[in-house]
């Protein structure tokens, strides 16, 4: 039931809810930020993106007319360190389009009234403003987004270093799980000329998507953690009146989020100034981390900042790129890198400071220019460095699976390192993109699969991503049916099973597969399996993601990304799709091709008999 004062509090609602505007909303950002999601969907959203005019005119609707609530999250754990996690939140896809119009109507104001230009921030996505960022070194980049804004920050931190004789590190204690939401609202409404009820709204989403554990009672504190500009926008602007005092008292000082480094000519004058920022957050009812707060010389900030080592990649990369566009050999400056690596792993190098960035850095220029690191190191990176993770796994994947690499996938499945969610999502996603030229390492594969499946929804969807590259439809079928209680409860799991579709149609099970996700109930499941339906037998719907489905992803082992890859096998599977059009496809993707899994399921789910590896015929080609 609505208040009497309703229809007067959702004018400012209504005008900036349009469906215009929310599907402008999701085909410029929300589309690929839900694509970095740390679990990924096996249709990438994609049937939300078909149906764009009806599903934004049903938000739109919902959000006017007041009756418009959250859909329940999927939550994992991310490991930061020592077996702390970090509880990440991923919405559905309307949910996200939601709180994105909500972010980019605060912008404005809160960007105009930010009391600092060393205060960074930027939205993620490139449609805002777009500039260049010096690096402590001889070339610039190019950025946009949050990389934009750590590029400021991390440009900051290399002056104070070398300007002020002593620095500042320091960092809000658990700061989005300790952020109040009348101390929030407060604040915003201090910045802002937005209206009650868009404010109302914010928070009523933002509090919707809280954890609420075993029944307990809701509490209105934590901004929810997801890779969406919403809470981060919200996150930077509550530090203001921070950054206002650190500006009015005439302190140089860089902030990132709530990473702050404050440049300093003494220490008396260090800790007063530590005193004062506690204080102040301490009247928002947050606090510095103790154990985190460091008062550094110059050469232990130097050290912490490690300024000559990026300034050493900083003209390595800009070498490589040169000898690259020259098309020079490039195999003894990846032995230097790789040696370099080995080394600091073994002399603890990348301990301390900021010694992982360093670590994550060394690896993107390897991925880059595949220069292929051991296995042993790459264990010893996931291990050791949770910060690493992704980027040591994406590593792994752009090399064609081998005895080595195969070992190691199985080896970090089972690793006891593991603690939290989002590993296991990421091995299975790495694992998915590695190209295997052969089916040796089979036993490898299902080994990292079996231990997986059992291990709640996150294992299911790791396990089911990976079977549906790797195994045959009765293994999918019996994985469907023996996990059915997990799946079945939730809607992202949901998702997943729903999407095994294609995998399905020409195989003796279809009529059975059908049964299984029909009688679930499960509204993920229905949605990605009517979705791949409309995709092989309408043309429309077809036609609709045609210009996504066709463009390779080069940066990925196979040449595409498996979600991507179960959309062409649908589209492959549509009669109506002229000859011209299947070739043109066909050869778009050849990448995928010279797996030899997708090969075989090329042949065999789309009828594509004419698939040819290398030239050669379609059997399997060993290493």
């Amino acid at each position: 039931m609505k208040s009497p004062q309703f229809e007067a509090r959702s004018r400012p609602i209504r005008k900036l809810f349009t469906p215009a505007r929310l599907e402008w909303t999701w085909k410029k950002k929300v589309r690929y930020d839900m694509g970095d999601q740390v679990l990924r969907d096996l249709v990438e959203h994609l049937d939300f993106h078909v149906n764009l005019k009806s599903e934004c005119k049903k938000l739109s609707e919902e959000v006017c007319a007041g009756v418009y609530t959250p859909a329940p999250p999927m939550r994992l754990l991310l490991e930061k360190s020592k077996g702390l996690c970090r509880q990440m939140v991923v919405p559905t896809a309307r949910d996200a389009v939601l709180l994105q119009c909500l972010s980019d109507s605060l912008y404005p104001d809160i960007s105009s009234r930010a009391p600092s230009t060393n205060a960074f921030y930027q939205p993620k996505d490139h449609s805002f403003s777009k500039k260049k960022v010096k690096k402590d070194g001889d070339g610039k980049i190019d950025g946009y987004g949050t990389m934009l804004a750590w590029l400021g920050f991390q440009e900051e931190a290399f002056k104070f270093s070398k300007t002020f004789e002593y620095v500042i590190v320091t960092d809000v204690a658990n700061y989005y799980d300790t952020i109040d939401y009348s101390q929030l609202r407060n604040t915003i409404a201090g910045l802002v000329g937005v209206k009650e009820s868009i404010l109302d709204l914010l928070i009523f989403t933002l509090s919707g998507l809280l954890w609420q554990p075993d029944y307990m009672p809701r509490t209105d504190t934590g901004l929810p953690q997801m890779d969406l500009d919403a809470p981060r926008l919200l996150a930077h602007c509550f530090l203001f009146e921070l950054d206002e005092h650190l500006v009015a008292n005439k302190i140089d000082f860089a902030r990132f989020m709530d990473d702050i480094n404050i440049g300093m000519e003494s220490i008396p004058r260090a800790k007063m100034t530590l005193r004062d920022v506690d204080l102040i957050l301490q009247t928002r009812q947050i606090r510095l981390n103790s154990g985190k707060t460091k008062i550094l010389d110059k050469s232990e900030a130097e050290k912490h900042f490690r300024v000559i080592e990026n300034g050493v990649l900083d003209i390595l990369e800009a070498e490589l790129e040169q000898k690259a566009k020259e098309k020079q050999p490039l195999g003894a400056d990846g032995d230097l890198m790789l040696n370099d690596i080995t080394q600091g792993l073994i002399g603890d190098h990348f301990d301390g400071g900021n010694g992982d960035k360093i670590l994550k850095r060394m690896i993107g220029i390897c991925n880059r220019y595949q220069f292929a690191l051991p296995e042993s190191d790459v264990i010893r990176i996931f291990r050791r460095w949770p910060s690493c993770r992704e980027i040591i796994l994406r590593h792994l994947s752009v090399f064609r699976l081998n005895n080595a690499r195969a070992q190691a996938y199985k080896d970090l499945s089972t690793d006891p390192y593991i603690v939290d969610d989002a590993s296991r999502i990421e091995i299975a996603s790495a694992l998915t993109s590695t190209c295997a030229r052969s089916k040796l390492y089979q036993e490898d594969i299902d080994s990292v699969i079996e231990e997986f499946l059992f291990r709640g929804i996150y294992g299911f969807s790791s396990a089911i991503t990976l079977a549906s590259k790797y195994r045959d439809e009765a293994y999918l079928m019996w994985a469907l049916k023996k996990q059915k209680s997990v799946w079945q409860q939730n809607y992202f799991a949901g998702r997943q099973a729903g999407a095994l579709a294609p995998r399905f149609l020409k195989s003796p099970a279809w009529s059975e597969f059908v049964s299984v996700i029909l009688d679930s109930r499960n509204d993920g499941a229905v949605d990605t399996f009517r979705f791949h339906e409309a995709l092989r037998t309408d043309n429309q719907t077809m036609l609709r993601i045609m210009d996504i489905v066709k463009k390779p992803n080069p940066s990925r082992g196979t040449r595409i990304n498996h979600s991507k890859f179960m959309c062409l096998l649908s589209v492959l599977q549509n009669q109506q799709l002229p000859t011209g059009q299947r070739q043109f496809l066909v050869k778009a993707h050849e990448g995928a091709w010279q797996d030899i899994y997708y090969l075989n399921v090329g042949q065999s789910a789309a009828g594509l008999m004419n698939l040819m590896v290398g030239g050669g015929t379609p059997a399997e080609i060993a290493i």
